[in-house]
């Protein structure tokens, strides 16, 4: 699985092999811009957009969920529920 932040290009961030988040549960992916564990090599832009989560399926990728934001506040965290 993959995640992005530009629709067009759904395999921007692979996600770990083998990565399981059990039902209820979560996991916190950081866009920092920086690879590392539990980062993404992008940015999210603090004027508002999208981060999705696509996967390969039978006719292609598709896209599993994705959240939308609006302008964001310094030092406000914005969380969705699914």
């Amino acid at each position: 699985m993959y995640l992005t932040d530009d629709p067009l290009v759904p395999t921007r961030a692979q996600l770990p092999a083998g990565l399981v988040v059990p039902a209820g549960g979560y996991r916190i992916i950081w866009a920092s811009g920086t690879v590392m564990t539990d980062h993404v090599g992008f940015k999210l832009n603090g004027l508002g957009e999208a981060v999705a989560l696509f996967d390969r399926l039978d006719r292609g990728w598709g896209m599993i969920d994705a959240s939308f934001f609006t302008p964001q506040t310094r030092d406000v965290s914005v969380g969705a529920l699914s």
